[in-house]
């Protein structure tokens, strides 16, 4: 409170000059200015220290509807993100926005209305026949784009594929066709978003955890190391399992494990470390990159790991699942 004493000072002193009088010019003047409007002087007792030094700032500072709370702090950020809008001719329409948004969650209303029954789910189809169901795509484009150039002669040799509600394609292509590009842009946007909402600050986790709460009755967001555990797990399955076997496993689940299906306790090259190198050969880790560049990174490697194995002869003693999160039971 020390630093309110000359603000108290002033007070005592005699009558208050309206916010509005010319105390100054210099940057001190208008500060104190600032400051003593901040202030709640009441005309009596003061009914607390919280409304003495914050009375008038909260009254004149309401939280907007895009925040959860509100201070000085959060004012400046704002502040300084208008402007960085602004320098960087990034300026936004508010109402424009606005109807994007509801052009975005209309079209994914358009979308549910034409998707089909889970029954519909299996059709064997050449992969040429891709072209028929959805034309407004370049499939061959696309998957020789994405796919490692190991996978292109699969594509090239016309599959059979597994297409999912072909009709479904169908409708989506008449639908598409009538759209404004820049709302099936915005849409593509939110679907690539939406996978990131941790990555995104506390603003996007809290509308998730609304969702996720009304949608399927979670209560509560998990813990922040449970979610990035869980992540590093998912994302890098063998080296985390690695590490896991080899400090929780001991003789005795092994013994256990032996005389139990092959699939049950895990594959031996996981602790061979120049085996799981070779597991992992391509997906290249700098120091240097940014956490979305290294997402981006295992992202890739995944989908050309899937990729690849398409041109590779099925092995049905593969084993293929999380060995830290499968052998819990074993060990019990």
């Amino acid at each position: 409170m020390q630093c309110l004493l000359p603000i108290f000072c002033w007070w005592c002193a005699g009558p208050t000059k309206s916010p509005e009088d010319d105390i100054g010019t210099s940057p001190g003047y208008k500060l104190a200015s600032k400051m003593i409007r901040d202030h709640q002087l009441l005309g009596g007792s003061m009914s607390g220290p919280i409304e003495f030094t914050c009375g008038n700032w909260v009254k004149n500072n309401p939280i907007p509807c895009h925040h959860m709370t509100f201070s000085q702090y959060i004012k400046l950020g704002d502040k300084v993100e208008k402007e960085l809008r602004e320098d960087g001719n990034l300026s936004t329409n508010r109402k424009k926005t606005e109807k994007d948004v509801d052009k975005v969650i209309e079209l994914k209303t358009d979308i549910a209305k034409i998707r089909g029954g889970a029954s519909n789910e299996y059709n064997l189809r050449r992969f040429g026949n891709l072209r028929k169901h959805m034309p407004l795509i370049d499939w061959d484009r696309f998957f020789l784009e994405v796919a490692p150039p190991a996978a292109h002669s699969y594509f090239k040799s016309d599959p059979l594929i597994l297409v999912r509600q072909s009709d479904y394609l169908k409708r989506l292509n008449e639908l598409l066709k009538y759209k404004d590009p820049r709302i099936i842009t915005n849409y593509v946007f939110l679907r690539f978003s939406s996978i990131l909402p941790k990555e995104m600050g506390g603003r996007y986790e809290d509308v998730t955890q609304d969702y996720m709460r009304a949608m399927y009755g979670r209560q509560e967001k998990a813990p922040r190391w449970k979610e990035c555990t869980k992540s590093t797990k998912d994302l890098s399955k063998y080296a985390t399992s690695a590490m896991y076997i080899r400090k929780a496993f001991d003789k005795k689940a092994l013994y256990k494990a032996e005389k139990m299906l092959r699939l049950v306790a895990y594959p031996d090259f996981i602790l061979d470390d120049k085996k799981l190198d070779e597991q992992y050969e391509g997906l290249n880790i700098d120091d240097n990159d940014s956490y979305a560049k290294l997402m981006e990174k295992v992202a890739r490697f995944g989908i050309k790991y899937i990729f690849k194995r398409l041109t590779e002869p099925v092995d049905r003693s593969e084993y293929d699942f999380n060995p830290a999160a499968v052998n819990v039971t074993t060990l019990r």
